[in-house]
């Protein structure tokens, strides 16, 4: 099958501008989708365009069950509708769904990303504005809308999140209590299990050695991208916020003697051991959290206390539809089909929680939930990714004693040459 689409001159060059690292300024507020911009020959209406095939791609293995499920609920209920589901690999995915787009091959209806990638994707041309503010504001908080939007615009259907939160063994801490890490410091000072008997070796755990897990000691401060993640105007990393808080990173490994050398994993295989009583998890380590016998508790990532805020990362996965397949508004159907029948689905089949704000209300799992609603996704800025490993070694140098100030004022003055 060939396919003729007009704008794809002017595809090709956004994308090889975009993929070589160069700044481009979009001028459009949204993806046009219009006949105009699409120039169908005759061989384009085929056997296939008129089947009812919808084609969705993604690339994490973790996402496989669920898409196979969703694709078998979904044909049951549309007779005549068939998805084609295709993993491919990582590497080159979008310029690999541009040059589709161009051949009229194989070009995928809608397919996964993470939010960090969608400013790419959306100058591109490659992912549709999102219509429906109906359906947005019925199933999304502002969090997941920020982190899938592009300088105001919705531009993809969030689908799931990964971040850190509280974990707690039930057994030894009051469960109607919100914990600050300064009330996990008091308990620690008052509760002795020297001659119970009992197996606890730790108050408090935390893998500070990975970004993802101890970002939100500190994340709160950081100003980077502004609400979208986009505006490379607004970006402070060294600030009277983030300074403090890493003055107070600094008091709480002391105060506990976090080790540095603790992998995560063990972190956890502590926890799950009755061996801690308080611990910073991922969300993805909840199905082996749930498979022990005692009863945790799950809270949001505690604040340093009532007046010195924190805010986790949050690594966010959309579902954006392609403006140059063939069915548009069937893929459309599917997204939100997706992103709201089938959001209760998705945890047990990938171990990601879904963004939908309807899920976990009121139940075991809302206080995960209530740490993703404080965390901070990753930014979408041209060359932004720089900004991660830079906070990892100053974290991991603020945690050896080095001067708070200069570690994060190197990423403030490093970052603003790049980002120009």
């Amino acid at each position: 099958m060939k396919k003729k689409i007009s704008v794809l001159c002017a595809l090709t060059m956004t994308c090889a501008v975009l993929f070589g690292g160069c700044k481009v300024k979009y001028e459009e507020d949204e993806v046009k989708t219009t006949s105009s911009d699409k120039e169908v020959t005759v061989s384009d209406t085929t056997a296939e365009t008129n089947s009812g095939i919808i084609r969705i791609r993604y690339t994490n293995s973790a996402y496989t069950e669920f898409l196979n499920k969703c694709k078998s609920e979904y044909e049951q209920k549309h007779a005549g509708v068939e998805i084609i589901i295709e993993q491919a690999e990582k590497e080159n995915f979008l310029v690999n769904i541009r040059t589709d787009s161009s051949e009229g091959t194989n070009v995928p209806d809608l397919y996964l990303i993470g939010s960090d990638e969608l400013s790419t994707a959306y100058l591109a041309g490659l992912a549709s504005k999102v219509q429906s503010e109906t359906f947005v504001n019925n199933n999304y908080d502002d969090v997941s809308i920020n982190a899938c939007s592009y300088n105001g615009t919705l531009v993809a259907y969030p689908l799931s999140y990964k971040t850190t939160f509280l974990v707690y063994n039930s057994k030894y801490v009051n469960n109607e209590k919100t914990y600050t890490l300064e009330d996990i410091m008091n308990y620690s000072d008052e509760v002795d299990f020297s001659q119970s008997g009992m197996t606890i070796k730790k108050i408090f755990g935390c893998n500070i050695s990975a970004l993802f897990m101890n970002y939100g000691f500190m994340g709160n401060g950081m100003e980077i991208g502004g609400k979208d993640g986009c505006n490379k105007e607004i970006f402070s990393v060294c600030n009277d916020t983030t300074i403090r808080a890493a003055e107070e990173y600094y008091k709480l490994i002391q105060f506990f003697s976090l080790d540095g050398k603790l992998k995560y994993e063990d972190s956890v295989s502590e926890l799950i051991a009755g061996e801690t009583v308080f611990s910073i998890a991922s969300t993805d380590s909840i199905p082996d959290i749930e498979k022990s016998e005692i009863d945790f508790k799950y809270c949001e990532f505690p604040d340093y206390s009532n007046s010195i805020k924190n805010s986790p990362l949050s690594i966010i996965t959309a579902v954006a539809v392609n403006p140059y397949g063939s069915k548009t508004d069937s893929a459309v159907m599917f997204a939100e089909f997706i992103t709201d029948e089938m959001s209760d689905e998705l945890m047990e089949c990938t171990g990601y929680m879904s963004t939908n704000k309807n899920i976990y209300k009121d139940g075991k799992y809302e206080g995960v939930y209530k740490s993703y609603l404080k965390s901070s996704s990753k930014n979408k800025l041209n060359y932004g990714e720089q900004v991660y490993p830079l906070i990892e070694i100053a974290m991991h140098n603020i945690a050896a004693g080095e001067d708070v100030e200069a570690e994060l004022k190197y990423i403030d003055e490093y970052m603003k040459k790049q980002l120009g």
